[in-house]
């Protein structure tokens, strides 16, 4: 899997041929298909040890106390998912920074992969469920003030956080320095809500 999660990250899905995969791991074509099915169920392994995480956070398990607790305990979530990506890029040997070559096999799984759209598409409700009980609840209890509906802060949450993200990948950023990126503007975003 390693080997061939190399190929996917240098090239499309499509343009990876099984030949390619066969003379890159050492397998025979029989070998590969008592494993695999296809290379598609190949890809799918693949997306499923390597990507999912990255999206898959324990929301259930952060603070209901604040929305300053529930952010704290994100970040230290989000570190758990950047300690895994750093060393699962170990594992295949790329210390390189974070690289936009990591999401396209991605992009290709959301193309080909209609559970795992389906998949993404349940995490991504769960994140804005979680996130918008956060912030009704710091309303209630007087933490934050805002004209704007919880569902609405909820999303500048998520969506400053992926566009920090994005913005660190296009700089080949160290992934280290995610999670403080988060925090400063989270913090200071958070400092503006309490009015």
């Amino acid at each position: 899997m390693k080997e061939s999660l190399k190929l996917f990250l240098k090239k499309s899905f499509k343009d990876v041929t099984l030949s390619e995969i066969l003379s890159k791991t050492g397998l025979s074509k029989g070998a590969f298909y008592y494993y695999f099915k296809s290379k598609e169920k190949l890809f799918q392994e693949i997306i499923e040890t390597y990507f999912t995480y990255m999206v898959m956070y324990k929301f259930e398990n952060y603070s209901r106390n604040s929305l300053k607790e529930f952010y704290t305990d994100h970040l230290k979530d989000l570190g758990r998912a950047v300690s895994q990506f750093t060393y699962d890029k170990a594992k295949i040997g790329d210390n390189n920074a974070l690289s936009a070559n990591y999401f396209y096999p991605v992009f290709d799984a959301l193309r080909i992969l209609p559970e795992f759209r389906v998949s993404m598409k349940a995490a991504r409700d769960k994140e804005v469920n979680y996130w918008t009980c956060a912030i009704s609840r710091a309303r209630e209890s007087g933490e934050i003030k805002s004209n704007m509906s919880d569902e609405q802060i909820a999303r500048i949450f998520i969506y400053t956080g992926n566009s920090i993200g994005l913005q660190l990948i296009m700089e080949d950023g160290p992934m280290s320095s995610l999670s403080n990126n988060y925090k400063e503007f989270w913090d200071n975003f958070y400092k503006s809500l309490k009015g």
